[in-house]
């Protein structure tokens, strides 16, 4: 015959501190298993894409007669493509909300000082590029210099055209979370303002 052998242990325990326990404990699993490697998808998917709309949407709509690229012209100062290269990921937890994206600050610095203008707001430098608003200081032709709305182009591209949505299923199917044929389109689109 066997010994049984037992204790049997009493704790007060607050509902409202387990409560809390259980919610942070659950934060840190679903953080690790989803949001981390979703974050990080995400911003790898923006920064590819950010780098393809000012491939298309800049540098091929118009061929400088007289402006010498920085993309082309090692030594001239930080490109357009240089500065999504180098974007900044962004994760950001607000109680039970993550928030992932890229932060892109190009400038207007360029090696040929007719050309430059360092104080320039990396706001300001894609509103010249897409809308010509301010105008370029180094335009030889009035109207020569298309407007490019390349930062349109790709906020549109990864909400309007479901590239984020379907950046975020592929991971979450990757992770054995979401089945196929489930979509987070709606979400992503109500949560979205249109700045990353």
């Amino acid at each position: 015959m066997g010994v049984n052998f037992g204790i049997t242990m009493r704790a007060e325990i607050d509902p409202s501190k387990l409560q809390k326990e259980v919610e942070k404990e659950l934060s840190v699993q679903i953080y690790g298993k989803t949001v981390v490697p979703v974050s990080q998808g995400v911003f790898a998917e923006m920064r590819d894409a950010l780098e393809e709309h000012i491939k298309l949407d800049v540098y091929a709509e118009w061929e400088p007669s007289k402006y010498l690229r920085r993309s082309e012209h090692t030594g001239m100062g930080t490109s357009l493509l240089e500065s999504a290269e180098n974007a900044q990921a962004i994760y950001k937890k607000d109680g039970y909300k993550w928030t992932s994206g890229l932060r892109y600050e190009p400038t207007a610095e360029h090696d040929n000082p007719e050309w430059s203008e360092p104080d320039m707001e990396p706001d300001r430098l894609i509103g010249r590029i897409e809308k010509k608003n301010p105008p370029y200081i180094y335009e030889p032709k009035r109207g020569e210099i298309p407007k490019r709305p390349f930062w349109q182009n790709f906020v549109t591209e990864m909400i309007e055209g479901g590239r984020l949505a379907r950046t975020v299923e592929t991971i979450l199917k990757e992770k054995g979370i979401a089945e196929p044929g489930d979509s987070i389109r709606d979400v992503l689109r109500e949560e979205s303002d249109g700045n990353y």
